[in-house]
């Protein structure tokens, strides 16, 4: 595989040199980044892997991650939002799933979806460990009680969304001994925990902000 990898950069490079001057530059440009998304490949596909097996709160072994059915047990999942991730890769939509692996998110005013999401399936998730549920509620009954909660709430973009439902959830049932989670602090533990469905996952958030700002540059070396 690193051969191949070896073998495109150097028909890209050939090809670039056959390119005038300003063109060269934002062909290559691009070009490294394409470079650098297939040589990570190998590193993104080594954590695309079905969920440990873990027992859960009642005891009892909770099913695997299932990508092709959309099963998450016991995830917090997320997927792009058109526009606002192709601005800033690292923000989304989130939702937190059943035990049974549905999901659950806050996907408008007054509303929370059932098995499926305001913006696609998710490509990425963050499997939690059901024996972190403490002397809350349940796993269960608090998502469905946080989702019930916001079906009567209005959505704010910036202050009550999708990751404070989660955050509600988490609260609820206690997760890791803590009730003080919010908008701000699930995002952060999302980000550095999270794994991507597939490469192609991989692709469909970061390929449009690295396209974004390609033109950006080029347009500023053209106009220089």
């Amino acid at each position: 595989m690193t051969r191949k990898f070896t073998l495109f950069s150097v028909s890209i490079i050939t090809f670039a040199k056959q390119l005038p001057k300003k063109a060269d530059v934002l062909f290559g440009f691009t070009a490294h980044w394409v470079c650098l998304l297939l040589t990570t490949e190998t590193q993104v596909m080594k954590n695309i892997t079905f969920a440990d097996q873990m027992p859960g709160s009642d005891g009892q072994q909770p099913r695997p991650v299932d990508t092709s059915a959309h099963r998450y047990p016991y995830c917090v999942v997320w997927t792009p939002i058109p526009l606002i991730t192709w601005l800033v890769p690292l923000i989304g939509h989130m939702g937190i799933c059943l035990a049974n692996g549905v999901v659950r998110d806050f996907a408008g005013p007054y509303y929370v979806s059932q098995d499926e999401m305001a913006f696609g399936w998710p490509t990425k998730y963050w499997q939690l460990d059901p024996r972190l549920v403490t002397i809350g509620q349940s796993w269960d009954d608090s998502v469905k009680q946080a989702s019930d909660e916001y079906m009567h709430r209005m959505h704010h973009l910036c202050c009550d969304n999708c990751h404070s439902h989660v955050s509600m959830a988490l609260n609820l049932m206690r997760y890791n001994g803590k009730s003080n989670y919010n908008m701000v602090s699930t995002f952060f533990l999302f980000t550095i925990h999270s794994k991507y469905i597939s490469f192609w996952s991989f692709l469909k958030t970061w390929i449009p902000f690295i396209v974004l700002i390609s033109v950006i540059i080029g347009l500023v070396i053209y106009f220089k």
